[in-house]
């Protein structure tokens, strides 16, 4: 666990040996115990509880699944958490869990490899925007992903996870190639297409 202003992070380990072309994971009892231990004793603060882990809770391949996934779906019914973010299963998803005060948001996002099924974007991360207001906390979600050019960094998604009532937005389209753009510019005036008339001279002092 690690506090950083108002946010407390809290880390949880699922790695574990496998048999070959297996990539399951498990918490087993002491870790889950003690998960939920230290969630009771941050019951009596209010920061936001952010929970780290590399497995996700559901994952529709059987390989890569959480093998006591039940277990910690058991641990966050009873105490609280904000947000739960996760890894290995590489595809972008956001799923809702029940929790004592609501419901919670388990975000997953994808890698490079949702490219051979075709997905775009297929490298992206998260920004997270956290603030306190009143008694709750605001969470603005920006999705960043990797564009050819000439912004290697493009914002693919902007929404609230955290407010059930607000849709996410649109998707919004990667930047146009620089290349593509610099090849228009270069393509002399064809027949029929007006020549751009020519700069003026600069003024003589």
């Amino acid at each position: 666990m690690r506090r950083r202003g108002p946010l407390t992070l809290i880390g949880v380990s699922t790695s574990v040996p496998t048999a070959p072309l297996m990539a399951t994971g498990r918490l087993g009892r002491e870790q889950l115990s003690r998960l939920d231990a230290i969630l009771s004793q941050l019951a009596g603060e209010s920061p936001f509880r952010v929970l780290l882990i590399h497995h996700p809770l559901r994952s529709t391949a059987h390989y890569k699944q959480l093998t006591d996934s039940e277990g910690l779906l058991a641990v966050l019914q009873r105490r609280s958490v904000d947000l739960v973010l996760h890894g290995h299963d590489h595809v972008h998803s956001t799923i809702w869990i029940d929790g004592p005060n609501g419901r919670i948001p388990v975000v997953g996002v994808p890698s490079a490899s949702e490219a051979v099924e075709g997905r775009t974007p297929a490298a992206r991360y998260n920004e997270y925007r956290i603030a306190r207001k009143g008694h709750g906390w605001p969470v603005e979600m920006i999705g960043r992903a990797v564009a050819a050019a000439p912004e290697p960094v493009w914002e693919s998604e902007r929404r609230l996870p955290r407010e059930r009532s607000a849709p996410p937005s649109p998707a919004i389209p990667p930047p146009p190639c620089a290349r593509r753009c610099k090849r228009r510019a270069s393509t002399p005036p064809g027949p029929g297409r007006p020549t751009p008339p020519a700069p003026p001279p600069p003024p003589r002092g």
